[in-house]
């Protein structure tokens, strides 16, 4: 279970928030020294990951990336683990653009991509955004 608690009438951009993350164990056995892995250790790590084709990305349990996954033009990438992407990108109080696709806006963005795969990470946004944005899909969405 992941709950998110906030005091009443305290939910504007400055408001606090407690989250509580509940997950099932990883039971993949990846580690730091799997070959052919990404991988994100337990900490902060602020950047956007840009994921290249044939990727296997891995946010272990604790791996807290302040920033934006893209998926931009790529095939056969695997993200997988129990770490969080927090997005927090700064937004305009007097208007909306969180429909613009544009990399690093959302937790995550997808443009022009096939047959990825992601699994158990956590995205937390701001309110007036989409956790996660597709467009241009190639083959069947059902896949992705």
């Amino acid at each position: 279970m992941k709950l998110s608690v906030a005091r009443p009438g305290d939910h504007f951009a400055d408001a606090e928030r407690l989250f509580l993350l509940g997950s099932l164990p990883d039971e993949s056995h990846i580690t730091a020294k799997t070959a052919g892995v990404r991988y994100y250790a337990p900490g902060v790590h602020r950047e956007d990951i840009e994921a290249q084709t044939e990727d296997h990305i891995y946010l272990t349990r604790g791996a807290v990336v302040f920033g934006s996954l893209n998926l931009w033009q790529v095939h056969d990438v695997h993200v997988e683990g129990r770490g969080m992407i927090i997005n927090d990108e700064p937004q305009d109080p007097g208007g909306d653009e969180g429909w613009m696709q544009k990399k690093a806006r959302h937790c995550i963005v997808m443009n022009q991509t096939q047959n990825v795969e992601i699994d158990g990470i956590t995205c937390v946004v701001r309110s007036r955004t989409w956790q996660v944005q597709i467009t241009g899909m190639w083959g069947r969405a059902d896949r992705c």
